[in-house]
């Protein structure tokens, strides 16, 4: 996401990144890495519960789950992993995100 997340920005896409820890521990770990986007704690888990992420034991804890949220706040697209490595690939978010653009400019005017 690093890599890519000037073409996110380019078509209009701001990315949050939303982790189970407390914010004074996320601070400190955020700032080492020096990442582009934003990153909202989550520490009791709330906000992951509140949009279905799936939490599993065997498979490491909290499954990733990636959304793509429209500006009128529906959500456009949606997956639950089954394992940490079950991650849509950024070309295929960036489409999805593009397909929202060409339907707004289809709806203007």
């Amino acid at each position: 996401m690093r890599d890519e997340h000037a073409r996110f920005e380019a078509a209009g896409a701001p990315v949050a990144v939303i982790v189970r820890e407390r914010p004074e521990r996320l601070r400190e770990h955020w700032a080492g890495l020096r990442l582009p986007f934003v990153c909202v704690p989550d520490p009791d888990g709330r906000v992951a519960a509140s949009w279905g992420q799936r939490w599993n034991l065997l498979k490491l804890g909290r499954l990733p789950a990636q959304f793509v949220v429209a500006r009128d706040g529906q959500v456009a697209f949606a997956h639950y992993a089954r394992d940490m490595a079950d991650i849509v690939p950024n070309a295929a978010i960036l489409g999805v995100v593009h397909g929202l653009g060409r339907a707004m400019e289809g709806t203007a005017g």
